[in-house]
């Protein structure tokens, strides 16, 4: 008896067709081109009827489509097809290829822009930045959006009007991956009482993980880091810059 050869580049194959075949799916489900889709997958099978009963007159009509129904393809998925490569596009292996990647540099210019230009608004934030300890246990039921880290997208988060204000934000490396995030707050005695919740819980982040966090309060208007369970409070454009680039590169005690 015979037995089929496999090889590895047939694993490979299927599991290239089966990734298409997802994305495809994914792409088409509720949509009018996913009705559209069953109808050509109706033409498909009568013509493959067709053939198989030699039906002549059939064959030829659909002999006379099989000429132009690749370009009505095109022509009639064109949206499709270009939501389809652009969502190729986006897949986490290949956004490093297509995103131009900022220095940290960017990045503590645009946390400390954000962070002033959130205190002159009247807007109250909390952003954390992660470090080298996993902030999962606090993500859990946040809302992941992972953006790339911008002014704009940042006062729109905390802009007292948007559903994503309550919560803290979580920034990693140069993206926004989670907004509406929950902090455990402090109990710590040496707090002063006239604190409100978003620096008790910039604390109570900051004394059990190496995130570093900025706190805007839009009663005070000021700014506000916290590390290690310490709070550094009122600081200046140039403070928070210094102790970001410390944190950043490792160097922050």
């Amino acid at each position: 008896m015979d037995f089929i050869s496999i090889r590895f580049l047939d694993f490979i194959d299927i599991a290239l067709l089966s990734l298409f075949s997802y994305f495809i799916i994914r792409l088409f489900r509720g949509t009018r081109a996913g009705f559209m889709i069953m109808g050509i997958l109706l033409f498909l099978f009568l013509a493959i009827l067709a053939y198989m009963l030699n039906l002549t007159g059939t064959k030829l009509f659909f002999s006379g489509l099989k000429t132009i129904g690749l370009v009505a393809f095109i022509i009639i998925f064109q949206p499709e097809i270009r939501r389809l490569l652009a969502s190729f596009g986006r897949m986490p292996i290949l956004r490093g290829f297509t995103e131009q990647s900022m220095t940290y540099e960017d990045s503590i210019q645009i946390l400390v822009r954000s962070a002033f230009s959130l205190r002159d608004k009247g807007y109250g934030a909390i952003m954390v930045i992660q470090g080298k300890m996993g902030l999962n246990e606090y993500t859990e039921k946040s809302l992941l959006i992972d953006a790339k880290l911008s002014e704009p997208l940042i006062l729109s988060i905390f802009n007292p009007l948007s559903p994503l204000h309550d919560g803290a934000c979580v920034i990693m490396n140069d993206r926004i991956m989670y907004v509406r995030c929950m902090l455990p707050l402090s109990d710590s005695p040496q707090i002063d009482p006239a604190l409100g919740t978003r620096h008790r819980a910039a604390i109570g982040l900051t004394e059990q993980s190496d995130a570093f966090v900025i706190v805007v309060s839009e009663e005070r208007r000021e700014v506000s880091f916290s590390y290690q369970g310490r709070l550094i409070r009122r600081v200046t454009r140039d403070t928070l810059r210094r102790n970001l680039e410390l944190f950043i590169t490792g160097k922050l005690s």
